[in-house]
């Protein structure tokens, strides 16, 4: 996949359009669901993982992440993309490391990828509820922003007995998703500052 796709597909994240869906109305049960998964996400302020990107037209591109709440993320991606994203708190910052070693910077709050980073990720308390869907080893749940800051919508799955987040996806208004797909994740494992060092470039 090109570079200049691979660039675009992230920058959908800070051009989303807030004409989305209602939230829906929540049974008590899934209400209480959806409360465990909340719980689940504050449970770790570290994860780290191999991710596989897969862009709209179904390009696909691979890598290493690392988060730690509130604020701070790293996705290094494999060559042939060489492309890096750092969020360090405030910023995402966009480095095509083939091209230049300055960043293209984006305000961290507006994009959903800020519910992710949160300190206080509550999915009830910060989000509104789109969609949902649970079966025994299977949940999907999709958020929009309440407060509209952060454009888009957020799909998080989760998968296995212990329903470990597995991917998200973030769609825009017509239609395009990208979805990440997790693997190999640690979580509450120490990671250095230095990996979200955005004022290096």
């Amino acid at each position: 996949m090109g570079i200049r796709f691979l660039v675009a597909v992230i920058l959908i994240l800070v051009s989303f359009s807030s004409a989305f869906a209602n939230s829906m109305q929540l049974r008590d049960d899934q209400i209480a669901t959806i409360n465990s998964v909340s719980a689940y996400l504050k449970s770790f302020g570290t994860m780290q993982g191999h991710f596989v990107q897969v862009a709209p037209n179904g390009g696909q591109s691979e890598g290493e992440f690392w988060i730690r709440r509130p604020g701070f993320m790293r996705f290094e991606y494999a060559a042939p993309e060489k492309l890096l994203i750092i969020a360090d708190g405030l910023w995402v910052g966009v480095i095509d490391q083939k091209i230049k070693q300055t960043a293209d910077r984006y305000p961290l709050s507006e994009t959903p990828l800020s519910f992710i980073l949160s300190d206080d990720p509550d999915i009830m308390k910060k989000t509104d509820v789109v969609d949902f869907f649970y079966e025994p080893g299977n949940l999907m749940i999709s958020m929009a922003d309440k407060t509209s800051e952060a454009k888009g919508v957020l799909t998080m799955v989760f998968g296995g007995d212990d329903l470990q987040l597995k991917s998200w996806t973030i769609t825009d208004p017509q239609g395009r998703q990208t979805t990440i797909h997790i693997t190999n994740l640690e979580v509450n494992k120490h990671v250095p500052g230095d990996k979200f060092a955005l004022h290096r470039y």
